[in-house]
């Protein structure tokens, strides 16, 4: 590629309302394994359930199996329960095929994203995908921010901020394929201002739907 140029999508499908019945669809009746089943664990198990992604993917997946790094958060889980393992998605050997491995808010806390990508694209059936979503960095909120010369803010654990064009790169040097781009904004419920605040990002995003607040890419061999 010359200085010049710039990276294509090969594929944009717009803005997507709710996020999670795509996941739900694509999980159907399928073998999946969940990176970073563990996140916000303690939270999710003391009352919310029914918010935890891990609880949601079990209603539609044939066979789920959870993985996180954090082995304090998979023990806390695993002593309500839970059976999830503990190990670095950029090295784990799990010795196992899935026909769909989620990466639902990870790539961006990962010190290796290609070593990740690269590792779990080894433990894809022959016709399995890997569903990535990533904060957006065009978020009209981050830009507003920005524009009124206010911090933006920036998760303390997120080390890599993403444009979908960066993941297209990244596949194209893997030898992987992006086969769909989705933005879609999420929705904060702990209060009235939140909610109204979600309901004004879901509606700017259908308008221009890079501003929508994360995107999610769907990833084949």
């Amino acid at each position: 590629m010359q200085r010049n140029e710039v990276a294509a999508l090969p594929m944009v499908a717009g803005y997507v309302g709710d996020i999670w019945a795509l996941l739900s669809s694509l999980a159907e009746g399928k073998r999946v394994l969940n990176v970073g089943a563990a996140g916000n664990v303690e939270f999710y198990l003391q009352g919310h359930r029914d918010l935890w992604l891990h609880e949601k993917l079990k209603q539609s997946a044939r066979g789920l199996v959870g993985l996180d790094i954090d082995a304090e958060s998979v023990a806390f889980a695993n002593a309500r329960g839970e059976s999830l393992l503990v190990g670095n998605c950029e090295t784990v050997e799990l010795g196992d095929k899935f026909d769909l491995i989620v990466l639902s808010e990870v790539l961006e806390h990962v010190d290796a994203p290609a070593a990740a990508l690269r590792n779990l694209a080894r433990h894809l059936a022959p016709a399995g995908r890997l569903f990535v979503t990533t904060p957006n960095p065009t978020y009209y909120g981050t830009i507003l921010r920005a524009l009124l010369n206010r911090s933006l803010h920036i998760y303390y654990d997120h080390v890599s901020a993403y444009f979908p064009e960066n993941l297209v790169v990244m596949c194209g040097r893997l030898d992987l394929k992006v086969a769909g781009i989705y933005f879609y904004s999420v929705t904060d419920a702990r209060d009235a201002a939140r909610k109204f605040r979600s309901w004004v990002a879901r509606q700017i995003g259908r308008l221009i739907h890079r501003y929508g607040s994360n995107f999610a890419v769907i990833i084949e061999k």
